[in-house]
């Protein structure tokens, strides 16, 4: 996440990527502009390319025949040039991103298994990557070409599992948005183009008949990247010198170390989720220390990540061919260094496969999903500038998908996200072609509405893209 300051008066919009607030400084008020990325393309059913490599598939012989790979293209041509009031932006019309993913699951024995994933990747986006030297940066705000995503160790028995590594960890009953879901890091240096991070974890699966109890610990803070400064996607704004620093939490402590807590189990035919979480929050909160030098104020900004705990509840049903799920979440702040709030998700998903037939389709698949938020208490102590709402970004929401498959290898989708509080809009039409070990999607993208929402700061990043997947 990054942030800068810009003018204007206070408002209590809240951004996709971000929310305005004020900041008091020595002199003035100045707005902060926070900036996370949200997935657009999140659900499995969406005709989407592959974030890492699936795993259980076939052992090969031979050391290198033993890895999975996929190779990913993304063309994409922007429709204007970027706003040119928001600093120094890439005016690069057009941008090529290619990367190759590899990995796969390793048997070790008839309990034991190695999983791996990563990839190699380059684009002519500026300033998105680290340097070849810093490819061990983990923790870096920017991309490495170099990326180890996961390398995790399993151990199975009837009765449990236990896992440690690097792993990508998913949770929640949301098909495009899961307020328990706040754990999982994520790159979205391109929005609408994100990856999902793997975390560090210890964690163990207990089987109880119909339920499954799981506790994870996440030793350490995998921090979500956004798009840089110079990006067209960014909504940072600047007028004064700044710098912006990173604080992670240290020492062990119940305040240092995440610890996220789940029941999960079927009961009366309904599937319910029961989750706790204690420990820094993912999304960091943004405090501004003020140092005053020759009568001229310095402004470090400071990415905090302070404690918090959450419960949430989710469930999942079916009636037929709808599908219903929704999930609360509660979360209270230490200190009033962050907001306390509730969360809440309710959403669908209804396939029809009959009546389609009779006008040439194959089905109609449609996900609907509306996100919600209570403010319970604001972020409350001084010299904290930003709170985790830049990070939360369904405060009124009506998001899905709607996906026309007209053959097995062909398909169109219409991919919405509707932002009520701030009156933006983001549409995504994708026509997609499946033909063996490739995939081709040609798709095109569209943002408008107000300035106080990033779809209306977007306005002039409406595009055409070609994406192409490859495995062999």
């Amino acid at each position: 996440m990054e942030s800068l300051f810009t003018e204007g008066n206070q408002s209590e919009a809240e951004d996709i990527f971000g929310l305005e607030v004020d900041v008091k400084s020595t002199t003035e008020k100045r707005k902060l502009k926070n900036n996370i990325g949200v997935r657009l393309d999140k659900v499995d059913v969406i005709p989407d390319l592959p974030n890492n490599i699936a795993e259980g598939k076939a052992e090969k012989e031979g050391f290198f025949k033993s890895f999975d790979f996929t190779f990913f293209s993304k063309s994409t041509l922007y429709t204007a040039s970027p706003r040119t009031d928001i600093g120094l932006v890439d005016e690069t019309g057009f941008h090529q991103d290619i990367r190759l993913n590899l990995g796969n699951k390793f048997p070790l024995s008839d309990s034991e298994n190695l999983t791996f994933s990563g990839w190699l990747e380059a684009s002519n986006r500026k300033n998105v990557y680290n340097g070849l030297g810093d490819t061990l940066k983990l923790r870096s705000s920017q991309r490495n070409f170099i990326h180890l995503n996961e390398l995790y160790y399993t151990y199975s028995t009837t009765k449990f599992d236990i896992q440690f590594g690097k792993k990508i960890i998913k949770q929640g009953k949301g098909m495009v948005f899961s307020p328990t879901d706040s754990i999982s890091a994520t790159d979205v240096t391109v929005p609408t183009s994100p990856q999902f991070l793997g975390n560090f974890i210890l964690s163990i699966d207990y089987y109880l008949e119909d339920w499954t109890l799981t506790g994870i610990l996440l030793p350490t803070i995998v921090p979500n990247k956004s798009p840089t400064q110079n990006s067209r996607w960014t909504t940072l704004y600047s007028d004064i010198d700044f710098k912006l620093e990173q604080e992670f939490p240290s020492g062990v402590s119940p305040k240092t170390k995440q610890i996220f807590l789940k029941l999960e189990g079927t009961y009366f035919g309904t599937d319910w989720l029961f989750a706790f979480f204690n420990g820094p929050n993912s999304n960091p909160v943004i405090r501004n220390d003020i140092a005053v030098i020759n009568n001229v104020p310095n402004f470090t900004l400071v990415q905090e990540y302070v404690p918090i705990t959450f419960f949430s509840m989710g469930f999942s049903t079916t009636l037929g061919a709808l599908e219903l799920h929704g999930e609360i979440l509660n979360q209270n702040a230490e200190g009033g260094k962050d907001d306390s709030f509730m969360a809440t998700m309710i959403g669908f998903r209804y396939t029809m496969d009959n009546w389609p037939k009779k006008i040439g389709l194959n089905s109609i698949d449609t996900i609907v999903e509306y996100g919600a938020e209570k403010l319970k208490s604001a972020q409350t102590r001084p010299f904290y500038a930003l709170s985790s709402i830049g990070s939360r970004i369904y405060q009124n929401s009506i998001l899905g998908t709607i996906i026309f498959n007209i053959s097995d290898t062909f398909s169109i989708n219409y991919d919405f996200h509707f932002d009520n509080k701030n009156d933006g809009s983001a549409k995504i039409i994708g026509f997609n072609y499946n033909s063996g070990k490739s995939q081709w999607r040609f798709k095109y993208e569209s943002y408008d509405g107000s300035d106080l929402s990033n779809f209306g700061i977007w306005r002039d990043n409406d595009n055409s893209a070609l994406e192409f997947v490859y495995n062999f």
